[in-house]
């Protein structure tokens, strides 16, 4: 018998029979109380874009953050560069407000990751630069890029409780309307999987994507 209906039936007798009217709802509550407690759904917590409310977003330290305090899901974006390897951007280009030139210097414009050899990329500074909407960021100067596998192996190596059963919540950035900033979907989504498997985080990780062709 479902709760719902032990306590139909209950308070059908109550009102048939008479009684006390506090009695009953205690010996509804501790007979309902395991039934209620299996049905609660916890809520997942996802690191967005690492932790980028305290360190500059999709770098290490915002991963590290993130775990450190206890984050259930990791959640990214990927891009890719030139030689084909899956780094982590929300946006497919190096922008003037994320990063520094290979020269510390600001940006003029923004440069496609797609461009970029993955040691050309690696030339950019990624953590310098916070973003004034959230002022309790931590610059971290000197930051690069992560690609995939260097998040893959920061989770394997840390030893926050968090990194023991964190998954990953990864995003294929793809646009359509713009297809020289990413690899044809079937490629790109070849990519994602041999990381995946090569890390083996096959049973960890969840891939969305805004292009069905992905």
């Amino acid at each position: 018998m479902r709760c719902r209906d032990f306590a139909r039936g209950a308070a059908i007798s109550y009102y048939s029979v008479g009684g006390n009217m506090i009695k009953l709802l205690i010996l509804i509550s501790v007979l309902c109380a395991p039934a209620r407690a299996q049905e609660v759904k916890t809520i997942a917590v996802h690191g967005h874009r690492g932790s980028r409310g305290t360190a500059p977003e999709n770098t290490i330290p915002a991963f590290k953050a993130a775990l450190m305090a206890g984050a259930d899901v990791l959640e990214m974006d990927m891009g890719v560069t030139r030689d084909n390897v899956l780094v982590i951007s929300h946006e497919p280009r190096v922008t003037p407000e994320r990063c520094l030139g290979p020269d510390g210097a600001k940006l003029e414009k923004a440069v496609p990751i797609r461009s970029l050899t993955l040691a050309e990329l690696k030339k950019y500074d990624c953590g310098s630069l916070v973003n004034p909407k959230f002022p309790r960021q931590i610059a971290a100067p000197g930051e690069r890029m992560p690609t995939l596998d260097e998040v893959f192996a920061l989770v394997k190596a840390s030893p926050y409780p968090a990194a023991a059963k964190v998954e990953f919540n990864i995003e294929t950035k793809i646009f359509p309307a713009e297809p020289e900033l990413s690899p044809a979907p079937a490629g790109f989504a070849r990519l994602v999987v041999d990381a995946v498997k090569k890390a083996g985080m096959e049973a960890r990780v969840m891939v969305q994507s805004f292009d069905v062709r992905t």
